[in-house]
């Protein structure tokens, strides 16, 4: 499992003022388990827990897991991002890949 997931559940932690034990009564998970969590990259929790965790943190399973990620509120512009492109007309979405298409082209080497 990535470090990040560590880390992020320690600072979620803390900024909500949550101990351990707190924690662990909100998301039915050993304060023990979480200590590991938290400090050893190599546990590897399973998707039940780390939902637990995400409803527990009031964020989402995808915050927790994902290594690109570093901020609830890039993932909450990337997610309101999604929604507006579903929104959109095929015309709006053509339009959309297309500029992703010649980001690429420019961006990626």
């Amino acid at each position: 499992m990535s470090e990040k997931l560590g880390k992020k559940v320690l600072q979620l932690r803390r900024n909500r003022q949550l101990s351990m034990d707190a924690l662990g009564k909100l998301s039915g998970i050993s304060k023990s388990f979480i200590r590991e969590i938290e400090s050893k990259p190599s546990v590897s929790p399973s998707a039940e827990k780390i939902f637990s965790l995400a409803f527990a943190l009031n964020t989402t399973a995808d915050y927790l897991m994902d290594d690109t990620v570093d901020s609830e509120r890039q993932l909450d512009k990337d997610q309101s991002f999604f929604n507006d492109y579903l929104k959109l007309d095929k015309r709006g979405k053509i339009v959309i890949h297309r500029l992703i298409n010649i980001y690429r082209k420019t961006h990626e080497g």
